[in-house]
């Protein structure tokens, strides 16, 4: 068979894959709806801070016993690190409008995630 030819059979078979590829999901969150992708959202942020205050208590009691130390999977150290910081509030009390053509601006964008339901909010 011909070059041609085989490519005159397969091309039904081709169209369906390019359907199939161009009905695909860009993104693996495309079949949520918007309302269970806040839910989703809202319920992963919890469970994020609920992880991350036990997180801050493991590391607390580190720092409270004041050793670094070994286990069998991890390790930590503690150090103590000292920085300087400009005094904005001062600088900004005692230059005033001196300061504007130093200021930058920036922006950002924010997500906020609000619990619907008090039983969403934790204890």
């Amino acid at each position: 068979m011909s070059l041609a030819l085989a490519s005159l059979a397969t091309a039904p078979a081709n169209a369906a894959l390019n359907i199939l590829a161009a009905s695909r999901p860009v993104s693996k969150f495309d079949n949520v709806s918007d309302e269970m992708l806040a839910d989703r959202i809202g319920d992963q942020s919890r469970a994020v801070k609920d992880e991350e205050a036990h997180l801050e208590e493991l590391k607390s009691e580190a720092r409270r016993r004041g050793v670094d130390s070994t286990g069998s999977r991890w390790a930590y150290t503690i150090k103590t690190t000292d920085t300087s910081r400009l005094d904005l509030v001062a600088l900004k009390a005692k230059y005033g409008d001196k300061l504007k053509p130093f200021y930058k601006c920036s922006s950002s964008e924010t997500l906020r995630i609000t619990p619907i339901f008090a039983s969403t909010v934790r204890d």
